[in-house]
């Protein structure tokens, strides 16, 4: 909160007992980073010994139960065929690879579609003027606190059509999701030349996310091997995505139940499933050693 709102800082500490707290905090996580690290490794061991069960459940299905990420299940089903259809096309009887990310367009708009629609949180990172600006007939001094709103910028109806509405398509059409009747930058050349990013959801500017390509890949190729072996289904009374009851009040967009239900398509996709599975224990295991 702080980061967000400096002034806070200057209470004294008798008033503010959130700063004993965060010492005590930066304190246990200093101490606690090695011991996570070897947690981390341990849990890939015990990974490797578990049942088949575990098999069936890859790093999509936790991506929709991890408090970081909102899960949309949209309630037309014709967005996850599609996606199916393309993967089927791409990649054949075997699950997708890293190498075949590029040729996955539809499936690429569907998780920029969801990072639009539905972003992690609604603002950015702090970020503050290296030196006085203006902006119209507003002026900002030297030192100024910016606060990017991620989720007024994914719905300016002067860039996005029906920006209210899930609709993959619009990154299809465009790469950055915007209307070809706006009066903005052209190409995509320009549109970067400009400083538009084609979503705000990894933050801007030299605050941005560093791990905003790897994060972006990781989940594309979660979500490749999702649609070709699974068909993601809603549970009993669906998926409540609304914005004013689908999510917890909070800074981060959690959702309130974010359960949905995971089904093989067929047999043959387990198997495929089971194996490069198995491949990429061999990798892993190669490089921890």
């Amino acid at each position: 909160m702080v980061d967000y709102f400096p002034i806070l800082k200057y209470i004294p500490e008798v008033f503010a007992k959130w700063k004993k707290e965060a010492r005590r905090v930066r304190k246990l996580m200093r101490a606690s980073a090695m011991a996570f690290l070897l947690a981390g490794k341990a849990q890939y061991e015990q990974m490797r010994e578990e049942p088949d069960s575990v098999r069936v459940e890859g790093l999509i299905a936790r991506l929709l139960r991890e408090q970081n990420t909102p899960g949309a299940v949209k309630p037309e089903r014709s967005v996850l065929k599609k996606a199916q259809e393309e993967a089927d096309l791409v990649a054949g009887n075997k699950p997708p690879t890293g190498d075949m990310l590029g040729q996955l367009v539809y499936l690429k708009a569907c998780i920029s579609e969801i990072l639009r629609w539905r972003p992690v949180t609604a603002s950015a990172l702090p970020h503050t003027l290296s030196e006085e600006n203006r902006y119209g007939d507003y002026f900002f001094p030297k030192g100024t606190t910016f606060i990017a709103n991620a989720w007024t910028i994914h719905r300016d109806e002067n860039d996005y059509d029906r920006p209210d509405e899930f609709m993959p398509e619009r990154f299809v059409k465009h790469p950055y999701g915007l209307r070809r009747d706006n009066d903005g930058p052209a190409t995509e050349e320009d549109l970067e030349k400009s400083g538009r990013r084609a979503l705000y959801a990894f933050g801007s500017g030299r605050r941005q996310c560093p791990g905003e390509q790897f994060a972006f890949t990781t989940v594309m190729l979660a979500a490749s091997k999702a649609v070709w072996a699974f068909d993601v289904l809603p549970p009993p009374g669906g998926v409540d995505v609304s914005i004013e009851t689908g999510y917890k009040d909070d800074i981060v967009a959690e959702p309130v139940d974010p359960t949905v239900i995971f089904k093989f398509r067929d047999a043959s996709r387990e198997a495929a499933l089971v194996e490069d599975r198995s491949r990429t224990e061999d990798i892993a295991r190669e490089m921890l050693g």
